[in-house]
This record gives C-alpha cells, structure tokens and sequence, in this order.
C-alpha cells in the first residue's frame, strides 16, 4: 500500500483452509481473485490480489476454533503506538 489510510485497512491476510484447491475455486469464484498457488516453501501457499492494494493468502490448515482466527494485518493512519492505545481503550477484539 503506497498510502496511509485514513481510516485502518485490511491489507494483509492469511487465512487457514482445510481444502486449498476447493477454497481457491471459493474465492476465485466469489471475489474474482486470481489465485497464484506457490509450492516453493514448505508449505503451498495460494496468494491472491484483491483490489485497492488488499493482499494475501490461503495455506493449508484447521479452519480457526474458538478464540482463534486468521491473521489480518492492518495499515493505520499515525503511528502504531496510537493504534494500539485505540485498541485497548475501546476494547480488544
């Protein structure tokens, strides 16, 4: 992302699927994202581009349980250290 939102983003995600070519089809189908599956690591990750700068990926994993979840990244407007008293005054997620 070039530029500082206004408001936080999503920009990064990562989330876990039990099926990553059924769930490349998913979101392919559903948000027209092409699906870039990458094999080179340790484990086959599918990125994808949505659109205004928003990325990420699908990998191999449990679908989250309680308490558990993806990980989002978030671009914020000032510093981190605002964001984060932001978060703990109206209250964690």
């Amino acid at each position: 992302m070039t530029t500082t939102p206004e408001r936080p983003t999503v920009i990064w995600t990562e989330i876990p699927v039990a099926d990553l070519d059924r769930a490349c089809d998913f979101y392919s189908d559903v948000f027209g994202w092409t699906m870039t599956v990458d094999d080179s690591g340790p484990n086959p990750m599918a990125h994808f581009n949505g659109s205004n700068g928003q990325a990420g990926h699908l990998y191999p994993g449990s679908p989250a349980t309680d308490g558990q979840g993806a990980t989002v990244h978030l671009a914020v407007a000032g510093t981190v250290e605002a964001a984060m008293e932001l978060n703990y005054r109206l209250g964690q997620l």
